[in-house]
Parts: C-alpha cells; sequence; structure tokens
C-alpha cells in the first residue's frame, strides 16, 4: 500500500503544479547558464572518444559516464568545431570564450545537462522512497524548488546529483536490511567523489553492533578507493598515492584549526567528527532513523568547519529534507543557512557571477561586476564574506541542535540520549 503511495505521487493532480513549476525552472536555466566545470568534463569525454587516456580511476569513470553520452548526441552538435580555437586553450583545457560565443552554445548546454535531469528524477524517486508517506509532498516540494539543487545541478553544472543519487541508494538498502550492499554502493559513491567518505564509519558503526561486523562493513566501504590506488600502484604508476594524498580537496576539512605550537595543530573537523565516532561506538543506536540523524550531523559538521567549492552543498540537502519541517524553527535556521551560503559565493568574483551567464551575451557579462568588487568599494569585501561565512558556520550548528533537541523530546525525559529508541518501521 505504501508503495503504491509512492508510486502515485507524480500523479497527484495537487502536485502537478509543482511539478511543472520545477520542471519550468529547470528547462528556462539549463539552455542559458555555464560554468567551466561544466565544459571542462565533457571536454574531458572529448578526449576519451578521441582515444586519449585521462588518468585516475573514479574521475575516468565520470568520464566514460559522459563519454558515453556525448557519443549519442554528437549528431545533434557542431562536434569538430565546438571545443574553441585549440591556440586558445587555458587551465580549462578548452577555448571558454569560443565555446559561450558559438551560435549553438544553447542547444550544447541544454544537451550537456540532460543527463542530470534524468538521474535527479530518479534521486527523487529515492528519496521519496525514504520518506514517511505523510511527508512525501513536503519533502517533494523542498526538493523541486531548492536553490542549491537548482544552482549545483542546471545552473553550475556539477554532476553530484550522480553521487546523491548512489548515497540515496545506499540509504535504502541499509533501510531495508541489505548492509552488505549498502556498503558497496556507498563505497562506488566514494570512489566517484571523494566526499561520502565520510560516512563510511558512521554507516558501519550503526549498521552493525559487533566489533568484527563493523570492520568487516567498514572495509567493503573503503574497498573501491583502495582498491583503485592500488591497482594504479600494481600496473607501475608509482607516483598515483602521492598524487592522490596531495589532492587538494584532501585539505579542504583540515581548514579550521587551532595552532598549538611549532608543527602541531588540532583539525576542528577531525577533533569533533573523532568524538562523534567515538560515541557512536560506545553508545550502539541502531535503526534508519539513527543512520539519517548522524550522516546529517556529519555532513552539517563538515561545512561549519571546512572550506568547499559552493556545488558540494548539494550533498547536505537530502538529510536536510528527512528534517527541515520536524523542529518549528528548522526552516527559518535554512533560509538563513542559504542566504549565508550565497554570501560565501562572493568569493569566487565573476566566476560565480556573471560569467554564468556568459551564453545569454559573452561581451556584457564578461565585464559585469561581481557582487564582491561592488561591496569592496564600500566595505571590505573579504570581511564582509567572512561574517557570511561564519553565520553560515552557525546555522550547521544551529540544525544539528534542533535535530537532537527534538530526538531528545521524542525520547522522553527518563531516556538517556545514545540509548536506542524504539523506532516506527514503515515500508
Amino acid at each position: 500500500m505504501v508503495e503504491d503511495e509512492q508510486i502515485s505521487i507524480f500523479k497527484q493532480e495537487k502536485l502537478r503544479k509543482w511539478l511543472l513549476g520545477g520542471l519550468l525552472i529547470r528547462l528556462l536555466v539549463m539552455p542559458f547558464t555555464a560554468h567551466s566545470d561544466l565544459l571542462s568534463i565533457y571536454y574531458r569525454a572529448h578526449l576519451v572518444l578521441d582515444g586519449v587516456a585521462v588518468k585516475g580511476l573514479g574521475p575516468n569513470i565520470f568520464n566514460f559516464i559522459h563519454a558515453g553520452f556525448l557519443w549519442l548526441i554528437k549528431p545533434l552538435l557542431p562536434y569538430q568545431i565546438m571545443w574553441g580555437n585549440p591556440k586558445l586553450k587555458t587551465f580549462l583545457m578548452l577555448d571558454w570564450l569560443g565555446f559561450v560565443n558559438q551560435p549553438s552554445v544553447f542547444r550544447a548546454l541544454f544537451l550537456f545537462k540532460l543527463p542530470y535531469l534524468a538521474v535527479e528524477v530518479l534521486a527523487v524517486w529515492m528519496l521519496l522512497k525514504l520518506t514517511e508517506p505523510e511527508r512525501q509532498k513536503r519533502v517533494l516540494i523542498f526538493w523541486i524548488f531548492n536553490p542549491i539543487v537548482i544552482f549545483s545541478t542546471y545552473i553550475f553544472g556539477r554532476f553530484d546529483m550522480i553521487t546523491v543519487f548512489l548515497l540515496l541508494s545506499a540509504l535504502y538498502l541499509a533501510r531495508v536490511g541489505r548492509n552488505n550492499w549498502s556498503l558497496v554502493v556507498l563505497g562506488v559513491a566514494v570512489l566517484l567523489r571523494i566526499y561520502p567518505i565520510v560516512l563510511v564509519i558512521p554507516f558501519a558503526l550503526i549498521l552493525d553492533s559487533g566489533g568484527w561486523g563493523r570492520a568487516r562493513l567498514a572495509a567493503i566501504g573503503f574497498f573501491p578507493l583502495a582498491a583503485s590506488i592500488f591497482g594504479g600502484l600494481a600496473q607501475g604508476e608509482t607516483g598515483l598515492l602521492k598524487e592522490f594524498a596531495s589532492m587538494q580537496h584532501l585539505s579542504y576539512p583540515l581548514a579550521m584549526k587551532f595552532y598549538l605550537g611549532t608543527e602541531d595543530n588540532l583539525y576542528i573537523f577531525v577533533f569533533l567528527y573523532s568524538l562523534l565516532m567515538m560515541y557512536l561506538f560506545v553508545n550502539y543506536q541502531p535503526g534508519f532513523e539513527s543512520l539519517k540523524r548522524n550522516c546529517l550531523y556529519v555532513f552539517l559538521l563538515f561545512f561549519a568547519t571546512s572550506f568547499f567549492h559552493p556545488h558540494y552543498l548539494i550533498w547536505l540537502v537530502p538529510f536536510v529534507a528527512f528534517f527541515f519541517d520536524e523542529p518549528a524553527q528548522f526552516q527559518s535556521i535554512y533560509r538563513i543557512h542559504i542566504a549565508a551560503w550565497a554570501i560565501y559565493t562572493f568569493q569566487w568574483g565573476r566566476y560565480l557571477a556573471g560569467y554564468l551567464l556568459a551564453p545569454l551575451s559573452p561581451a556584457f557579462f564578461w565585464s559585469v561586476l561581481s557582487p564582491s568588487e561592488w561591496i569592496d568599494r564600500y566595505y571590505p569585501a573579504v570581511q564582509f564574506i567572512g561574517i557570511g561565512r561564519s553565520v553560515f558556520s552557525a546555522t550547521c550548528l544551529a540544525m544539528a541542535y534542533l535535530v537532537w533537541r527534538r530526538r531528545a523530546e521524542v525520547a522522553g525525559p527518563g531516556a538517556r540520549i545514545g540509548q536506542s529508541e524504539k523506532e516506527a518501521v514503515w515500508r
């Protein structure tokens, strides 16, 4: 019965206006906005089709996915000339200005983003399968009109929707008791995009209570990434491990720290994450609600204390969707969260301002001042952005507190936080 309700939610007449509204927004922005990241991934896919190897198993999987789709749409594009003048290539590997100046740019951008729309349909379907039937409408509307989802996928044009779908799939497998497969899917997500690695240990600690069982689940989750690294080493790519260890992305969680002296530093995310993992280790909290809640805590800690690129915030949205309407104050805090995130994006200057709209008029939007440049005329932009960032981090911790308080209230005054509560099971 529940399964029928979950499927039929897309057919409910009262939801059609919301679905059509969300679809219209996506279709309107898809052809007219472009970030260099979108063009770079398709250029790498173009290299794959031309037989040029690109390093890295995880990134190459994305390259092959995009290459397959690019092969399908080649007849619809001026494929041989669309990459611009080879002599004008930048660090982005292509002539970006030449790309956005071509007459077929709108068609190309729309087609480039089309697979992400298909994956989003799967992600929403999976999200609703994980949502209580009485909350499905609210969660659907929250997701469809979420500015983070629209920006990351259809304005910025990044492929993180694929790993979001895998992450939701891992949650679903955990809910139905397929723990091993849950960690397999999570491990694939880690291979494709390193960030889900922070969820492997919480999954292992919550899905099993025994030491051996937890170790086995963690090993399954870490295996795909480890296999790709050591597989490369076995093939003679001796610099692969060093290259992986020196990845800029791995330093992002170490951005906030206390300097203790000499070479002694205390990294805030690592410290708080370790505390949470030790808490879960000594306080076994089984159940799907516990898994959702603690994954939310981990990502909120990550974004509160780590440097991140603006489109990364889509990683948090599915977990917020599970809780945004339960504590009464959550939605107000979340609105402040989004506003502060928008200020945080100002540090990227014109790349996240006029350049995004360059396909509409390259000459005009190339010259439009960014918000940070306008602010800098009256107040130091770096301080303004820092204030926004500080508020953003505060909202992350506030949302974590609201979810924790809500659980404490549900558990009752006599329950010990950390003690496993009876959870409603719905299928």
